[in-house]
């Protein structure tokens, strides 16, 4: 053809024409009308007709260029479109629809840097409330997430506690956040300084709980109605007239002829309005029955967190969290990487992105999670061996009859006839009622117990100096988890098992009331009988603490001495001294010289602190926080009870059995 582009107008307005019509077979009219900002549809048109255009628009715009300059330009400038339509192409490939940053720039105006990500993300909350077969699951994983869990945060906090609030709604929220708690959270405050990581957390867990708790069933038998009735109106427009309201029992109360609330028993508190039924969950909480949304759930995790997900049936958000240390004013860890959205679904089928983000996260809710109530396990060994299985080869059994006896019972250690079997890697012994079974399992690593009536245990393998020498592990309850280190740590290492945790010595020292006194965080009851150790000068500093605690109403302290005007008997049998009673006056009068010489900075007397009983008790008792430590009461051979000072004694957690009748037991003494 011979046109020569670099001087020759109309050559280059031919090619640049003839590039369009070349792609003269696609429907203009139905892409101009499409918006430019829908997520990467018709991408390979976009690709072609797209750099056909910008061809011909850049002939115009540079016009009065040279042409060889202009056509080098085009050139590059069309090679950078088709790179760019290149990175779209692979992004809806993979099921990328969108890409935004989180970040608040501040809780207070409500801002989020990125507007879009706000208005998606309510969107899509909104779309999974109101699918139609009620089949809807939104779920979390976040390290506090306080934009989403806030009434008073951005239009997110707001968009959750309005939908979720409502019992009409049938939509699952499923939480995983990170415990406070977990050394994940300790590490992830310490890589982030300037930001108050923990107290946000609990923040948000307070704002879960009131978004889950709905009423307690408590309050209602108390003729307390306002959060029912707030629930009533708010929810389902239902006024309620407590001049209506009718508690047949305990378990039925009538709202109006046509409406009332059922509590079953066992987990489930039923509402009927009119013709609609609503079954909420019913959970005893410390004996509070808290009436829960079925449809709201939270669980905490305890590892520094990977990502920050929100996932629906058709999208998950996902942002992947670094780590490493902030040193920047203002910089934080989250909010700042790309958060991508993520279809469920393009025209290949699933999304491999929002199949493995979802399986990530059931994994934890499933596995690596826990309810906040929930007690978390951990090991605790014995100090010294329980028996050496080397031993039992060679015939020397006493310490495996010893523990078996003070362990699982006297009857088990009577008449026993040991013997190796399986290559001396089970030990048989058979009593007159039982045969029990020990096999060396996981390599030599742990021991099964096995006793023929149905008892099983578990024992560890330490192999030192040559010797399989036994250990008891077992597990104990977290919320006394810190009590027990500390006892460990500051008063006596060698514990073991039996129903509770049993400390071979320790109990009335000073090593114990100045680790309790230091540890307690919101209760400390003492059921003693001089309180003498207590009141020492050297613990004052620790019991000036707690009395400032008192005074904010923010600490629960209570002291039980025996009453020097007891029964003669009483007093005589108190304690093995002579001069108990004598002893018992001045110490009482010490506690009193406290409270009159430092208790009045706060305002708080003895008798605000201490009382006084008359009768015989069983049991010495310290009750710290969620944990009972007490040593049982022993008497010589003239019924006189014997010195407390280094004995053995016991801790259980007042959520037990044991801890319940003993925390009973000193109400009812405090009470009386």
């Amino acid at each position: 053809m011979g046109i020569d582009l670099s001087t020759n107008k109309k050559g280059l307005l031919c090619v640049v024409s003839g590039i369009v019509l070349f792609f003269n077979d696609i429907n203009l009219e139905h892409f101009l009308l499409e918006p430019l900002s829908v997520s990467f549809v018709n991408v390979k048109l976009f690709e072609k007709l797209g750099i056909a255009l910008t061809v011909s628009g850049l002939v115009i715009i540079f016009d009065k260029l040279p042409y060889v300059s202009l056509w080098k330009k085009i050139i590059e400038v069309s090679e950078q479109i088709k790179d760019g339509f290149s990175v779209i192409k692979s992004a809806n490939d993979i099921g990328i629809n969108d890409i935004f940053v989180r970040h608040v720039n501040n809780i207070q105006t409500k801002r989020f840097e990125d507007k879009r990500f706000e208005d998606k993300i309510i969107k899509e909350i909104k779309r999974e409330c109101s699918r139609k077969n009620n089949d809807g699951e939104i779920l979390i994983s976040c390290v506090a997430a306080m934009d989403f869990f806030s009434k008073n945060g951005p239009m997110i906090g707001e968009t959750i506690f309005s939908l979720f609030g409502n019992l009409k709604n049938k939509c699952k929220l499923k939480v995983l956040i990170l415990s406070p708690d977990s050394e994940g959270a300790k590490l992830r405050e310490k890589l982030e300084p300037q930001h108050p990581l923990i107290h946000n957390i609990k923040s948000s867990i307070e704002n879960l709980k009131n978004l889950r708790i709905l009423f307690n069933w408590n309050e209602i038998l108390d003729r307390d109605y306002s959060r029912l009735k707030n629930l009533l109106e708010q929810s389902l427009k239902y006024k309620l007239n407590i001049q209506n309201i009718k508690v047949e029992n305990d378990k039925r109360i009538k709202l109006d002829n046509n409406s009332d609330l059922t509590f079953f028993g066992t987990n489930l508190i039923k509402l009927v309005i009119n013709t609609e039924n609503f079954d909420l969950n019913a959970e005893n909480e410390n004996g509070i029955i808290n009436a829960t949304n079925p449809n709201v759930e939270f669980r905490l995790y305890d590892f520094l967190p990977p990502v920050f997900l929100i996932i629906t049936h058709d999208f998950a958000f996902i942002e992947t969290y670094p780590m490493y240390k902030v040193e920047n004013q203002g910089e934080s860890i989250g909010g700042r990487c790309p958060m991508l959205m993520v279809r469920n679904k393009t025209n290949k089928g699933e999304t491999e992105t929002y199949r493995r983000w979802k399986k990530h996260f059931y994994y934890i809710w499933e596995n690596m999670s826990h309810n906040l109530n929930e007690k978390k396990e951990k090991l605790l060994m014995n100090s010294v061996e329980l028996f050496c299985w080397d031993d039992i080869i060679r015939k020397n059994n006493l310490k495996l009859l010893d523990f078996l006896k003070q362990n699982y019972g006297e009857g088990l250690a009577k008449k026993a006839e040991i013997e190796m079997k399986n290559d001396n890697k089970t030990i048989r012994i058979t009593t007159g009622k039982n045969i029990i079974l020990l096999n060396l399992k996981d390599e030599n690593s742990r021991v099964e117990l096995l006793i023929d009536d149905g008892i099983n245990d578990e024992l560890m393998v330490r192999t030192e100096n040559g010797r399989r020498n036994i250990y008891q592990s077992y597990v104990y309850p977290a919320n006394i988890r810190n009590v027990i280190e500390s006892i460990q740590n500051n008063v006596c290492s060698n514990c073991y098992r039996t129903p509770t945790i049993h400390f071979s010595k320790g109990f009335e020292t000073h090593d114990l009331y100045k680790t309790i006194l230091e540890l307690s965080q919101h209760r400390l009851w003492i059921f003693g009988r001089k309180n003498r150790k207590l009141f020492d000068r050297e613990n004052y500093p620790f019991i000036d603490k707690i009395l400032e605690k008192k005074s904010r109403q923010q600490f629960d302290w209570r002291v039980l001495f025996i009453s020097p005007n007891a029964p003669k008997n009483i007093i005589d049998k108190a304690h093995i001294n002579k001069n108990f009673k004598e002893e018992l006056i001045l110490c009482i009068n010490v506690a009193k010289e406290y409270f009159e010489e430092r208790g009045r900075k706060n305002n708080i007397k003895f008798n605000d602190i201490c009382k006084c009983y008359s009768k015989e008790r069983c049991n010495a008792m310290i009750i710290i926080d969620d944990a009972v430590i007490f040593s049982r009461i022993k008497k010589d051979e003239n019924g006189v009870t014997k010195k407390l000072t280094n004995e053995s004694f016991e801790i259980v957690s007042t959520d037990s059995t044991i801890g319940k009748n003993l925390v009973s037991r000193f109400e009812e003494t405090w009470i009386n």
